[in-house]
């Protein structure tokens, strides 16, 4: 998924859930936009490169 994607889904689900649980609702947004970062660490320690961008455009190329 793109991480527009994730953004756009996290952010609706933390709106939803403000009503209820206050400024904890952006836990949500936090961890639905961040939870992929795991990809970036994974990607780093199989490539030892650090370059985020190249990453990404690696990743993109892979999912298609």
């Amino acid at each position: 998924m793109f991480p527009i994607v994730h953004f756009v889904s996290s952010l609706l689900l933390s709106l939803i859930l403000y009503p209820l649980f206050g400024y904890w609702s952006f836990a949500s947004l936090i961890g639905g936009f961040f939870i992929d970062i795991d990809h970036y660490f994974w990607w780093v320690i199989e490539k030892r490169k650090f370059n985020i961008f190249q990453c990404y455009k690696e990743l993109i190329e892979e999912n298609k």
